[in-house]
Formats: structure tokens, sequence, C-alpha cells
């Protein structure tokens, strides 16, 4: 078992981010008053050319991932680190690099089970990745679908959501709130296919959706 890191690094760590980030905060535009002062002016800080200035935003953004990569490694449980080293190994195997977002996006995937969308994972780590961006959470999620470790869930009328579970299971899906949840039932799992299929159709997996109403919508529908 992985012995549990002291209050007192907890303490630095977060000291540290907290720093790096005032630090980010503090030179975003450094430079700009040397450029956009008299030439008499004195500079106001230290990076006084916009190359260091980009430079400092650079090496600040590579602390804040090595920080995220540090205190992103542990997961909640043993039962979530283990399957997200399997995740890593599979997407190795199948021949997709994990860069620090990809893995980030990948962690939050497997810690959740609301089935989140897109949108949800970025609001998760965009503070965490400043340079994560929504449209690069897609394409991650994408490239994590294309290998087998994630997959999608359409509902007409709702935006798509991703789920970490690969193993053959159902749905209850809420027509109000938009809540998913698991559903795993051996009786479905065994369902009596048709033998003979429109088109020379050939069914290579299914999963059952059930919609209705979750507990915490009925009351609401029953009160109008």
């Amino acid at each position: 078992m992985r012995p549990r890191r002291s209050a007192a690094l907890e303490t630095f760590l977060e000291t540290c981010a907290q720093n790096a980030r005032m630090f980010r905060h503090n030179g975003l535009n450094c430079g700009q008053s040397r450029l956009n002062g008299s030439p008499k002016s004195p500079p106001t800080n230290t990076f006084s050319t916009p190359l260091r200035a980009q430079a400092a935003r650079k090496l600040v953004d590579n602390y804040l991932h090595l920080h995220y990569i540090y205190r992103g490694n542990q997961v909640a449980n043993s039962q979530d680190d283990r399957r997200l080293k399997e995740a890593e190994l599979l997407c190795r195997k199948r021949g997709l690099r994990l860069t620090v977002q990809r893995r980030a996006v990948l962690q939050a995937v497997l810690q959740r089970t609301d089935h989140p969308t897109a949108e949800q994972i970025f609001d998760a780590l965009h503070r965490r990745l400043p340079g994560l961006s929504l449209p690069t959470i897609y394409r991650v999620l994408d490239k994590l679908v294309s290998v087998g470790v994630v997959r999608h869930l359409y509902h007409t009328g709702m935006p798509v959501r991703f789920d970490s579970t690969m193993q053959r299971h159902h749905h209850y899906t809420c027509t109000q709130c938009g809540k998913v949840v698991d559903l795993h039932s051996p009786e479905l799992n065994n369902l009596s296919l048709p033998e003979e299929l429109p088109e020379r159709f050939q069914i290579e997996q299914y999963s059952v959706q059930f919609f209705g109403l979750c507990g915490a919508c009925r009351p609401k529908r029953k009160a109008r």
C-alpha cells in the first residue's frame, strides 16, 4: 500500500501551487509596462521583454502541469488506482501516448460515475490545467473512445456523455434532469435476439436504455 503523505507535505504542495498561480497571474503582462510606457520610465518588474514574459508563462504552466501530475496521481482508492493503471496500459498497447492533458482527462472520467459530458470534464480540470481548452477535451475524449477505454453515450435531445465502464451494462436515464445511472443485469445481458435481421444486419453488441423520472424529479412532476 502506498504510504500516505504527511500534512506538512500537503501544505507545502498547496503553497507551491498558490505561489505558482500568483506568479503566473502577476507575470502575464510582464514587459507590457516597458512597451507601453515612455523610454525613460523604469521597468516595473524583472520580465522587461516580451520574450522573457513568454518564457515565464511557459515555465509556470509547466510547473502547474507537473504539480497536477503529482497531486492527481493519487486516486481516490485502490480500485480507481487499478482501473487507471489498466486503462493506461491499454492506451500504450494501442499506440496512444498519454500526455499530461490526456492522462488528466482519462483520470477525470474514471473517477466519475455520473457519465460526464465534455463540458463537465472541462469544468473539473481547467483551473488545475490552465492550458486545457474545451475543444482539446473533445479531441482527447474521442482519442480515448477510439482506443476503447471510454465510450460514448448518446441520448436524443441530450448532450453526449462519456462512460468509462466498458463491460456490458445498461442505463436508466431521467428525461427531466438528464441523470444517467448504470444498470447491471444478467437477464438483460442474455436477451434472445432475432435470428433473422433485415438488410443482412449483424448485431455485434447492444445495451438497453430505460427512460423515465429519477427519484428527485418524480415529486416535481406530481406537484405540477
